[in-house]
């Protein structure tokens, strides 16, 4: 599916996208538009299917942290519903710090997924226990972050972490990190936890971390790069378990 001719006025009309998955997706302003349409139609999103059928199982977990306001889980469900994948369900644990994205979140992932098969968290994902100064951003909300201000108008507050470990208990397991730069320190605090990972995504911020040192953190957890999409100039990685070692 081609993105049609919007204009920039109908881009910023509110709208729900239905999709042939039954797959509900509500889109506000331009920066949503873009992004749907970067995740639901573009080859670099779908190049990640083939590798996600191989998670072999009746059921997957999917540990969302930086879930925003779930745009990569309703990908995940939209892909599962089409029978793209072996998986039957999906159960979602989803962690989010910033308040305007925890209320869209609920609502979209609330209007497509069977309450019983998903756990939304407010925290932050980074550390396994305290809290932290966050800054949440008006203008910028898919950035707020605990490390800087994104504009003037950023209110500071504070946040707990959310112990991910707690909640990498079955397989197949993908864990996806988009969380503005804190996941080379998320990386170093859960070494120990991702050999009970089989697949990992990741949005590198690389001013904030050594995406080369992180990199071998996965190696040695027995995870290995199979692709690299660069969506708006952005850097994901998928990675899944190396079965040969």
């Amino acid at each position: 599916m081609k993105r049609p001719p919007f204009t920039k006025l109908i881009e910023c009309i509110p709208q729900t996208i239905a999709l042939r998955s039954g797959v509900m997706i509500p889109v506000r302003g331009r920066m949503e538009a873009k992004h749907f349409w970067n995740m639901f139609t573009s080859e670099e999103y779908s190049s990640f299917i083939p590798y996600l059928a191989r998670l072999k199982g009746p059921e997957l977990l999917l540990v969302d942290c930086g879930a925003a306001i779930g745009m990569f889980s309703l990908f995940i469900e939209h892909v599962r519903r089409l029978d793209l994948v072996p998986w039957q369900r999906t159960r979602y644990v989803l962690i989010e710090p910033a308040s305007y994205n925890l209320r869209r979140l609920r609502r979209n992932i609330g209007a497509n997924v069977p309450e019983e098969n998903f756990k939304i968290l407010q925290g932050l994902a980074g550390e396994r226990s305290g809290e932290v100064d966050f800054y949440e951003s008006r203008l910028f909300r898919w950035g707020s972050n605990r490390f800087r201000k994104m504009s003037v108008l950023d209110r500071k507050t504070r946040r707990k972490f959310v112990d991910i470990a707690e909640h990498l208990d079955r397989h197949p397991c993908l864990l996806k990190v988009d969380i503005e730069g804190a996941e080379f320190g998320l990386l170093e605090e859960y070494r120990d936890a991702l050999e009970r990972v089989d697949a990992f995504t990741v949005e590198w911020h690389e001013a904030f971390g050594n995406v080369d040192q992180a990199e071998k953190l996965l190696e040695t957890a027995g995870l290995k790069l199979v692709k690299r999409i660069t969506p708006g100039g952005r850097k994901v990685d998928f990675y899944l378990r190396d079965e040969s070692r």
